[in-house]
């Protein structure tokens, strides 16, 4: 009898200390999780005080232990309740810690989320340019060397949840004899695309300034934008010898409206 007696003290200790510690491993997992996950981990402020607040009673049952037997022993009840039931919002709060990353450092271009389709796309891949970043080496007056990077513009944004979304625009102005190039390849590209992705809608188009050549799915580019929708867009305008290059994917995730609509055409 007395041997289940502290087996069964030993199961307590131990379903104590799992319990108190849950919400402590869950929070630092899903952080440790968010981190290696996005290629730019963009973390949620409020989610992570909540996040915080709900490892309160888990600290302070840890911190009990200093009190006094008969002031303890009350505290560490009322404690483990509250460790107990903060843990599915442990659990909830930890995971929203960070749902998507986004960068507009141009040094990262094409650098994607590993889960972002983009990386899957073959178009997407052989549109974006692969040449190295358009920029030139300046030198200081104290002498040293300085990169610059020249009229280029890049954005990236990977929203994952219940669902995903997510935009990558890039943007160079280019020399005359560079620029006629890239819209000669481009041309060809869609031209042998269009046949290779039949299932994708192809069109061309003029926006403001710039010319469009489009594949897309669902709405028509320009317009009101349904719930599920894809656009890969290369545009040029003629007159500031300027490419952009556009890629916006999302599924059933009507809230967010493709980037390229943000931009000045």
């Amino acid at each position: 009898m007395k041997k289940i007696e502290e087996i069964i003290n030993i199961l307590k200790r131990i379903a104590v200390y799992i319990t108190v510690r849950i919400p402590l491993i869950l929070a630092l997992c899903e952080l440790i999780f968010s981190i290696k996950e996005y290629a730019y981990p963009a973390i949620s402020t409020f989610t992570l005080i909540l996040t915080l607040l709900t490892l309160i009673p888990s600290v302070a049952f840890i911190v009990t232990s200093q009190l006094k037997p008969n002031v303890k022993n009350t505290a560490k009840k009322v404690l483990f309740c509250l460790c107990v039931i903060m843990i599915p919002f442990s659990l909830i709060f930890s995971s929203m810690i960070s749902t998507h990353s986004e960068t507009t450092d141009f040094t990262d271009y094409r650098d994607l989320d590993p889960d972002c389709l983009a990386n899957r796309d073959l178009l997407f891949g052989e549109l974006f340019p692969t040449w190295p970043h358009y920029f030139e080496n300046v030198e200081n007056e104290n002498g040293d060397w300085e990169t610059v990077y020249l009229d280029s513009k890049y954005y990236y944004h990977y929203y994952k949840g219940f669902d995903y979304t997510y935009d990558i625009y890039a943007e160079w102005s280019l020399d005359s004899d560079d620029f006629d190039a890239e819209i000669k390849r481009v041309k060809e590209l869609f031209d042998r695309a269009s046949e290779k992705f039949s299932k994708r809608n192809f069109i061309q188009m003029e926006k403001g300034e710039y010319s469009c050549l489009i594949r897309y799915r669902g709405d028509e580019p320009f317009q009101k934008v349904t719930e599920s929708y894809e656009y890969l867009i290369f545009a040029y305008n003629e007159s500031t010898k300027t490419v952009r290059y556009i890629c916006c994917d999302s599924l059933e995730n009507g809230v967010d409206q493709p980037y390229y609509l943000s931009l000045d055409w």
